[in-house]
C-alpha cells in the first residue's frame, strides 16, 4: 500500500507512462480522426514526453513540487501538435496544483488531476467531448471518487484508468459533429491555403472543427460492402440465359467481350455465390465455370443496381 507520492515516484510515473505511450504510438495515430486527421497524435505526445524524461533525467527531485515543475516547464517548451500543446496543459494545471508540496496523499493528487483537465479546457475556446479532454476529465473524476474513500494511491490510479478505458470507448458516441452525422468513424481532408501556426492550438482545434462539421453535414453517406469480383464465358447461343441469371442472383455487369465467346465481368455480393453457382449449372448444364478474380469493394443499397 502506498498512500504518498514523493518527488522519486513522480519521476518515474512520467517514466513509465512515457514509455507505454512510446509503445503506443501507433495505435493511438491510428485513433486520431478528430478534429484532425492527420494521424500523428501518438507521435507529439511522445516527442512531447520525451522532452520531460530527457529532464527528469538530469535530476533527482526532491519533493513532488520539484518534479511536477520540472516536468511541466519542460512539457510546455517541447510541446507538439494539438496533442502536445493539451498534454503540456494537462501538466501545467496539475503541478500548480501541487505547488509547495513536498508529498500528495490519493486525494491531493486526483484533486490536482482535475486542475490539470480544468487548465486544458479553459485553453480550448470550444472544447470537443470525444476527445482527449472527455478522457482526461472522466478519469480525474473516477479519481476524485475513489480517494474519497481509497487512500492507496495505486488503487485510486487504476480506477482513474479504468474509467479513461471506458471513456475512451465511448468517445464517438459523446462527439456531436460525428454522432449527428450518424458515422462511427471519419477522415476529413482540409486543405489549408495558409501555414503557420499564428492561430495557436485552439483556433487550430476550432478551424478543423468547424471544416468537419461543415464537410459531414453537406456530404451524403455510401454503404461499401467487399465484393467478389467474377468472370465467366460462354457460347452465343448461352449467352440470353447467363446474361440475365448474373443480375436476377445480385451480381452487376462491368463489362462484356463478345469474341469468339462471350465473356463477362460483374461484381457480387459473396453471399449471392452459391445461388448464382447453382442456377448457373442448372441453366447452362454445368457448361459455365465462375472465375473469381479478387475482390474490391462497391456502393452497396440493400441491392446492387
Amino acid at each position: 500500500m502506498n498512500e504518498q507520492i514523493t518527488g522519486v515516484l513522480f519521476k518515474q510515473m512520467v517514466l513509465h507512462g512515457a514509455a507505454a505511450i512510446t509503445a503506443q504510438k501507433q495505435a493511438i495515430n491510428d485513433l486520431n480522426v478528430f478534429p484532425v486527421p492527420d494521424g500523428d497524435t501518438g507521435t507529439n505526445m511522445s516527442m512531447t514526453i520525451g522532452t520531460a524524461v530527457t529532464e527528469l533525467r538530469k535530476t533527482t527531485p526532491t519533493t513532488v513540487d520539484q518534479a511536477a515543475s520540472v516536468t511541466a516547464s519542460a512539457l510546455l517548451r517541447g510541446a507538439r501538435g494539438n496533442s502536445g500543446v493539451i498534454l503540456s496543459l494537462l501538466f501545467r494545471g496539475l503541478s500548480k496544483a501541487l505547488k509547495g508540496r513536498e508529498t500528495c496523499d490519493a486525494a491531493a493528487f486526483a484533486t490536482a488531476m482535475q486542475e490539470g483537465v480544468s487548465a486544458a479546457y479553459k485553453a480550448v475556446m470550444k472544447p470537443a467531448e470525444g476527445t482527449v479532454l472527455t478522457v482526461s476529465r472522466l478519469a480525474a473524476k473516477q479519481a476524485v471518487d475513489t480517494a474519497a474513500q481509497e487512500k492507496d494511491v495505486e488503487k485510486v490510479l487504476e480506477e482513474a484508468i479504468r474509467a479513461g478505458h471506458e471513456a475512451l470507448a465511448q468517445t464517438i458516441e459523446m462527439n456531436p459533429v460525428l454522432k449527428k452525422a450518424g458515422v462511427v468513424d471519419a477522415v476529413v481532408v482540409a486543405t489549408r491555403y495558409f501555414g503557420g501556426i499564428l492561430l495557436g492550438g485552439g483556433g487550430l482545434i476550432r478551424a478543423y472543427s468547424h471544416t468537419a462539421s461543415i464537410a459531414l453535414a453537406a456530404a451524403h453517406k455510401i454503404t461499401m460492402r467487399e465484393c467478389l469480383l467474377l468472370s465467366l464465358s460462354c457460347d452465343y447461343s448461352l449467352y440470353g440465359k447467363v446474361a440475365a441469371l448474373v443480375p436476377e442472383n445480385g451480381g452487376v455487369v462491368d463489362g462484356t467481350e463478345f469474341l469468339e465467346r462471350v465473356n463477362l465481368r460483374f461484381h457480387l455480393d459473396p453471399e449471392q455465390l452459391p445461388a448464382l453457382e447453382k442456377r448457373l449449372a442448372d441453366a447452362t448444364s454445368g457448361r459455365c465455370a465462375l472465375v473469381e478474380e479478387g475482390k474490391r469493394f462497391f456502393p452497396f443499397a440493400g441491392t446492387f443496381s
